[in-house]
């Protein structure tokens, strides 16, 4: 068996590993590969001695080897190797609007012409992808669907689960559409077994400083492949910004609305978020637009506390907004009486704890029978005030989560101890017929 994977950093390198050494105990002859994105996951992979390879340097070089032959195809063509390599940039290109799209598309050239060398060659039966929408990923994908070779999509699910499918993660998933075939099923067991952690996974401080300081080094001075540019968090350690407090004091018995934001930087936001293209963009729409009396409460991303623009901070100080990403999440979903997510994996925390959710963004869990979807940016105030009116539908809830749970979610995620969801996904992987042509 062979099987060709590509990821970022060294937890993901972790749970790839994993899944080759589950299927060793069945597959001795299994040949395995480690694509990774960054630094981290190379090294993971190669001090365990896993064939591997740090993908976007390769690329990178790649592309100055091969700069004039690239250049003329940007200039003549538009498909390469059967890949209209042009759509496979747009997730950069959102992310960063003074990227030099010139580059992003020799390095997407590049990537084409590694994992179609790489996959001619080994004719893997599955590849493994860790999210799919970074342009490493989006040509890895491409290069397998033109060769026709199976992919199967991994990402960090809820309650300590993995998210499996075969058509994409997030708002890619294939969830709303498979649910709706499966309705006229009965459900056998309603509700879902919240998913706690044995143990957690430590990653090195070693290879995880090196993903940093390589992007400090390296950013800017053209050395880097681009679509690795990224902006370093380093604000978070530094004094809090905001009126942020443990405990959030209110008085009477105003309705609370929860806010709970993203990482801007996230996929979700760049690419499945409609109708807003900010943290600010969407705090002050909520804000402005909530029903008379209302208390807001924010909630930061965990990953980006600290870190949003002085112009987010300062309308939450001056606006009597409440900063609160001290206290547990669940703890917050019980004080609201409606919590409003843009698309994030919060959103399945909320419809478990059966409270009023509204969904701004993309997702795989906006569906009508189960929570709030705006539709026009223009209706955010009529959304919010229905909100309050919402009556949370518990069989609905129950119908979906089982079957989230059940058919996309892996029990374990990558950051578990032991890592659990190795052993699922080789069993999957074991009982899926071949595809070699």
């Amino acid at each position: 068996m062979t099987i060709l994977c590509i990821g970022y950093e060294d937890k993901v390198s972790r749970l790839f590993w994993k899944i080759k050494r589950e299927l060793s105990l069945t597959q001795p002859q299994i040949n395995f590969k480690i694509y990774s994105i960054f630094l981290s996951g190379y090294l993971f992979s190669l001090f365990r001695l896993v064939s591997c390879s740090w993908v976007s340097i390769t690329a990178w070089i790649q592309t100055r080897v091969k700069s004039k032959f690239y250049g003329k195809l940007l200039a003549s063509e538009s498909n390469y190797k059967g890949v209209d390599y042009k759509s496979l940039i747009q997730y950069h290109t959102l992310l960063d609007a003074n990227i030099s799209e010139k580059k992003l598309l020799m390095q997407a050239l590049s990537y084409i012409d590694i994992f179609s060398k790489q996959i001619q060659k080994q004719r893997p039966e599955f590849a493994l992808c860790w999210g799919d929408s970074r342009l490493a990923v989006e040509a890895f994908v491409a290069v397998c669907k033109v060769q026709k070779i199976k992919v199967y999509f991994l990402e960090l699910g809820p309650y300590n689960t993995t998210f499996f499918d075969e058509y994409g993660v997030n708002a890619n998933a294939s969830v709303l559409k498979q649910y709706e075939k499966q309705q006229t099923k009965p459900f056998k067991q309603k509700g879902i077994n919240h998913r706690t952690k044995k143990g957690t996974y430590l990653r090195n401080p070693i290879l995880r400083s090196l993903d940093y300081i390589f992007e400090l080094v390296f950013d800017g001075l053209g050395v880097y492949p681009p679509d690795m540019l990224r902006v370093v968090q380093l604000a978070k350690f530094g004094s809090q910004k905001g009126n942020q407090n443990a405990t959030i004091q209110i008085e009477s018995d105003p309705p609370v609305f929860l806010l709970v934001m993203q990482d801007p930087n996230d996929v979700n936001m760049v690419f499945h978020s409609p109708h807003f293209n900010s943290p600010f963009e969407i705090l002050q729409a909520v804000h402005k637009n909530l029903p008379d009396n209302a208390v807001l409460i924010v909630r930061e991303h965990p990953a980006y506390q600290n870190c949003n623009s002085d112009l987010f901070y300062d309308y939450i100080e001056t606006n009597d907004i409440h900063l609160d990403s001290i206290s547990s999440l669940a703890s917050q979903i019980q004080t609201a009486d409606v919590i409003v997510v843009n698309n994030s994996t919060a959103g399945i925390e909320v419809l478990s704890s059966y409270k009023p959710l509204v969904v701004l963004g993309n997702a795989y869990y906006k569906l009508d029978a189960i929570c709030l979807g705006l539709s026009q940016k223009e209706g955010i105030k009529e959304l919010l005030s229905e909100a309050l009116k919402y009556e949370v539908n518990h069989n609905e809830i129950d119908c979906f989560l089982e079957f989230l749970f059940n058919t996309y979610l892996i029990s374990g995620s990558s950051d578990e101890n032991p890592c659990v969801a190795a052993k699922s996904i080789a069993k999957i992987l074991n009982h899926q017929p071949h595809n070699i042509q």
